[in-house]
């Protein structure tokens, strides 16, 4: 690559990360994964328990499954603790370890020996591909766990049977970071399926004609992960079988994320991307070169294959973003890398002149909207109306701002069934209920649960100018709004 080309990128790389930085509390309005994660967070500092405190009303909702493991709640206690609870710096580690897995990508290709070109179009692909930027800004914890799984599978493998140096020695890392990676979200199973059959792959080649290293390495690997998972486990569970049951047996909300029991369909983009996948590996199949890229389908359509059978809504696009690095590498890979002639060079090109338009496209539409989107601006009209310490009944756009005023917090959405609902607030007498254009059941809260205890005592509006972008994007069909508009009621004193 030449000077002018390598700035050039370079110039491309600072803008986007420049980008996700200065949009971030802008998108998306806070949602329900995320404050979730985001209260578990403290309480689990505390108490190494996950527990939920804004969603506490029945013990269904405040209790979380504890497939999920320590590591990301870890990793947040440790960032709030130094930058304090708020919508950017909690959702700043799922985008820092994204970006990092770049980096990741970038170390996969070489090690399956990408020409540049391959490598540039292949990271281009999964930096603009729409789910991949979604989820750097879910605050969730996908990316944390597959910067774990990707730093696994690089370690393993550089495990070289000729070379004892090291060996042992990446054996226990790459099954130290696989258990750090499921421990993180049991979703990266998917790329367990990678080991299985790779070590399927070398016990058949065995180009050294000793199979005892390759039993070793694996053997360790396993003993690693079973150990530190082991150790989660009867810390939580207290024995395998109450771990089996309490996680996989009696979790309804596992079994709606885990596995082929979805059976809702909805046509979206990644049904495209995986057409496309099956062209690729079918062309290798045709031109009787899937021995030369044994490698490259090992890692990356085990990956997709396991994905789509193991993670429940793999199908319609649900975690999609999770699986965008397998698939770019494996349509790049069979593609460029392989044939480098006009058409792979278009049908790469062609894809990546749609993620970019998708970009920018919501790009103008997020800068055309940011004063609307802004959460000080509705924070500051919030706060004049409810005092630091209030009992405050809300949705989960206003979460961040609870934490920001020490407000005693309850949300209203997905908090128990009504009858619970109802039982707690008369109880516990709120002092304000902020009920958002978007709160469901807003009816029953009205009529039933606040009744002719509170009033009304602002409407929470957006009040500034509309720029000439943001009346441009309102005459496409994509409504803005802020998310965070509303109306906030008192309670009458007695």
């Amino acid at each position: 690559m030449n000077t002018k080309n390598r700035t050039f990128l370079i110039f491309v790389t600072i803008l986007y990360v420049l980008y996700h930085i200065i949009t971030l509390k802008y998108s998306p309005i806070p949602w329900f994964d995320e404050v979730v994660f985001a209260d578990i967070t403290p309480t689990f500092a505390k108490t190494g328990k996950f527990l939920e405190d804004s969603r506490s009303i029945s013990p269904i909702t405040a209790q979380v499954n504890k497939a999920y493991g320590p590591v990301y709640f870890m990793i947040q206690a440790l960032v709030t603790n130094i930058f304090g609870m708020t919508i950017f710096s909690f959702r700043m580690t799922n985008l820092t370890f994204g970006l990092a897995n770049l980096f990741l990508v970038y170390k996969i290709c070489k090690s399956l020996k990408f020409n540049t070109q391959s490598i540039v179009f292949t990271i281009l692909l999964i930096a603009f591909d729409p789910q991949f930027n979604q989820f750097l800004h879910s605050g969730r914890m996908d990316f944390v766990g597959l910067f774990f799984y990707l730093c696994a599978y690089l370690a393993f493998i550089n495990i070289k049977q000729y070379q004892n140096k090291n060996y042992l020695l990446k054996s226990v890392l790459t099954g130290f970071l696989l258990a750090c990676a499921f421990l993180t979200n049991p979703r990266i199973m998917f790329g367990f399926g990678f080991f299985i059959f790779y070590f399927i792959y070398e016990i058949a080649v065995d180009k050294y004609k000793n199979r005892k290293p390759i039993l070793f390495k694996n053997m360790v690997v396993l003993a690693v992960f079973v150990f530190i998972y082991g150790i989660w486990i009867f810390h939580q569970f207290g024995s395998v079988s109450n771990y089996i049951s309490e996680t996989y047996t009696k979790s309804p909300l596992l079994q709606q994320h885990i596995g082929l029991a979805d059976s809702s369909f909805k046509f979206t983009y990644n049904f495209v991307i995986h057409a496309i996948s099956i062209l690729c590996v079918l062309m290798l199949v045709v031109n009787k070169k899937l021995t030369n890229n044994a490698q490259l389908l090992l890692f990356a359509l085990s990956g997709i294959v396991c994905f789509l059978i193991i993670v429940n809504g793999g199908f319609h696009g649900r975690y999609f973003g999770l699986i965008v690095p397998f698939t770019m590498i494996l349509i790049v890979g069979t593609t460029v890398n392989v044939y480098n002639n006009i058409y792979s060079k278009f049908l790469a090109g062609g894809i990546l002149s749609i993620f970019i338009a998708a970009f920018l496209f919501k790009g103008a539409y997020l800068v055309a909207s940011k004063d609307q989107r802004n959460p000080d601006t509705y924070d500051k009209i919030i706060s004049s109306h409810i005092p630091d310490g209030a009992s405050v009944a809300g949705d989960f756009q206003y979460y961040y701002m609870s934490r920001n005023h020490n407000w005693k917090y309850q949300c209203l959405s997905e908090n128990g069934r009504q009858a619970e609902q109802e039982k707690y607030f008369k109880r516990e007498k709120y002092e304000y209920f902020i009920l958002n254009k978007r709160t469901e059941y807003q009816e029953f809260f009205k009529n039933i649960v606040m009744g002719d205890d509170y009033t009304l005592i602002a409407k929470i509006e957006y009040k500034g100018e509309k720029t000439f972008l943001h009346q441009l994007v309102s005459k496409l069909p994509y409504r803005i709004y802020s998310g965070y508009e509303g109306e906030i009621y008192k309670r009458i004193e007695p």
